[in-house]
């Protein structure tokens, strides 16, 4: 058993209060409702996870590290608490440590030397995501001890009887492989001498021209692979390929590799490939999938053992339709009492832009400037601000000259959970995250029951709600990438009873039509008391091409002080050649131009004379 829920949640209300922490009587319900939620899974001993759905802010983390240090030890059972990075895990187990004033938790990852008795007696052990999917990646390759999964099954007692898991957990674990990996290996294996490696070699050779056919349609995309490739795939023993492979050296590559190739490295593509191989087999079920021009073969399997159960903490559990997936081991338990109100955070919207990957890596130079310009008339001089994007326009941001100044990046798939922000008073979400096309397939792959009817090889006739839950988990995603963002700044810290937070300004980008209505519907449900505003910021219709020598100018105006300075003057702080500087003097004498509107959102207005004496000159506002 674990503490009493009563006790639990006085206990945690009086630590806050301690620390001037406001506690209101619905945090109260909900501290109980969680220590409950903890003994039950403690006493329960099977496959199922209650996946704690508690708002961002409301403290879930450190009331999990205090559950650990007020369980008394002669009954603890053993718990493992897993983390999304390796500080989080160090935090948690210095914090339980502190909190019961005594070593009763050790963290244990990739960064630690750990002995295997030490693990085995401490009462708490706190790791990492990628160290228990790792584990149970072992378990299913039989690379384990026995029948034990690592962490879980090392206590001194057995197995804990408790596994807690901050933050949401990978759900799906999937192996897939391109024509050009695969067309890598084949390259290699048909030079190579070696005669063990020639039945790989006939299958690598079969799955290009399965995977070709399905590139110019003359196969259907996105179907299982044929019963006669899977019986090849299973039939290699890959760990005599992998031996047979050893042999291969650097040196035999170099009669037929690309001189621009690294052998040893093609070499190491190679290994990988063959391990990949060796999963898609153990998992069976291989299908192909088409994006773009893109053919891939894939596997997919849950990623978490059917014995394995216990508490998920996850804040965006009910917007995430990974779960409706798997209705008889997740289910999702909220608060019944409100908790956060977003009363003093304005959502600015501004609908019918293009917000994918691919647009604004590539235009986010071009349409960045105007969005600054627009945040920061909105906001004023504001130094805290926080813009999420993509990886590849990251650069674009932090280079551009602009009326917001300097401000931080953050790109999707590095930003949730961190609190390296929670000062800022405004978060910009400059594009909508993107989950690779596949990956909704994999998850429904691994998920879904198999149609018993199917009389093709087809997945949507094995599947046969693939198309919409595939639309469905793309959507949630982009949901709670978003909310993850926003909740990077200070809207996620409570500063009263009722769960307010202090003033935030969120300034989003959305696609038009039912996808953009539909997100923003989804915010406003996820931030219960949020102010909408409609941001009135045009949509850029087509890319205007700045120049090197443009953004040199651009760069000098923007340092100029309030007053009147000579064109001249600008040309020479600008250092760029007289035929540059007229193109962009032209530009601004269309008034409509994008160059003329990035101008005048820098506060300049370009005043031109003519006549043998007159001077042309820019004016600064104050």
């Amino acid at each position: 058993m674990g503490p009493c829920p009563v006790y639990f949640a006085k206990s945690l209300s009086a630590r806050r209060l301690m620390q001037g922490r406001p506690v209101s009587q619905a945090q109260n319900q909900t501290w109980e409702m969680y220590a409950d939620v903890l003994n039950k899974a403690k006493a329960r001993r099977d496959g199922s996870w209650d996946v704690l759905c508690l708002p961002t802010g409301i403290g879930k983390t450190e009331a999990l590290s205090i559950y650990c240090a007020m369980t008394d030890n002669t009954d603890h059972g053993g718990v493992l608490i897993v983390s999304r990075t390796i500080d989080q895990a160090n935090k948690m187990a210095q914090d339980i440590n502190y909190i019961a004033s005594e070593t009763r938790a050790l963290a244990a990852h990739s960064d630690t030397s750990i002995n295997t008795d030490a693990i085995t007696q401490c009462a708490v052990l706190s790791i990492t995501h990628s160290g228990l999917d790792q584990a149970f990646f072992n378990h299913l390759n039989g690379w384990s001890s026995g029948t034990d999964i690592r962490y879980l099954d090392n206590w001194r007692y057995g197995r804990r009887q408790l596994v807690v898991i901050d933050e949401a957990f990978p759900l799906v674990r999937s192996f897939s492989l391109t024509q050009h990996d695969i067309g890598v290996l084949h390259n290699v294996l048909r030079n190579s001498i070696h005669p063990g490696l020639r039945e790989i070699e006939e299958l690598t050779a079969k799955l290009l021209a399965t995977m070709k056919m399905v590139q110019t349609a003359e196969a259907q995309k996105d179907s299982f692979l044929s019963k006669e490739l899977m019986l090849r795939l299973s039939e290699l023993v890959y760990r005599d390929i992998s031996s047979c492979f050893r042999a291969v050296r650097p040196d035999d590559l170099q009669s037929f590799c690309r001189k621009d190739t690294d052998p040893r490295k093609e070499l190491e593509s190679c290994r990988a490939v063959i391990n990949e191989l060796s999963q898609i087999k153990r998992i069976g079920n291989a299908f192909t999938t088409k994006s773009g021009n893109v053919v891939t073969i894939s596997a997919s399997e849950p990623a978490i053992p059917d014995d394995i159960g216990g508490v998920i903490l996850d804040a965006t559990a009910s917007k995430d339709k990974r779960y409706e997936l798997l209705p008889a081991r997740m289910s999702i338990i909220r608060p019944s009492r409100k908790l956060r109100t977003y009363n003093k955070v304005t959502l600015w919207v501004s609908k019918g832009h293009q917000v994918g990957k691919h647009y604004l890596t590539k235009n986010a130079a071009n349409d960045w400037p105007g969005i600054a310009n627009s945040v920061s008339m909105l906001r004023g001089d504001d130094k805290d601000v926080l813009v999420c994007c993509h990886k590849d326009a990251e650069d674009a941001i932090r280079e551009a000259v602009t009326n917001l100044g300097s401000c931080h990046t953050a790109h999707y798939g590095n930003i949730t959970g961190k609190n390296d922000w929670y000062k800022g008073s405004t978060v910009v979400i400059f594009g909508l995250p993107y989950l690779n096309p596949i990956v909704p397939t994999q998850i429904c792959a691994a998920l879904l029951p198999r149609s018993a009817n199917a009389e093709t090889h087809r997945l949507d006739d094995n599947f046969l709600d693939r198309a919409s839950v595939s639309s469905k988990l793309i959507a949630s995603y982009n949901v709670i990438e978003v909310i993850q963002a926003i909740n990077r700044v200070r809207c996620r810290q409570m500063v009263d009873a009722n769960g307010g937070c202090e003033p935030t300004d969120v300034f989003i980008l959305c696609q038009k039509g039912e996808a953009g209505e539909d997100l923003i519907a989804q915010l406003i449900d996820e931030m219960p008391g949020v102010v909408v505003r409609e941001w009135e910021l045009k949509a850029s219709s087509r890319k205007t091409k700045t120049t090197p020598s443009a953004n040199k100018v651009l760069k000098a105006l923007s340092s100029l002080a309030p007053g009147e300075h000579l064109s001249s003057e600008v040309r020479k702080m600008a250092d760029v050649s007289s035929t540059s500087y007229s193109r962009f003097v032209q530009e601004l004498s269309r008034p409509n131009s994008e160059m003329a509107k990035t101008v005048r959102g820098y506060g300049v207005t370009y005043i031109s004379e003519c006549g043998r004496s007159a001077q042309c000159r820019f004016s600064v506002a104050a």
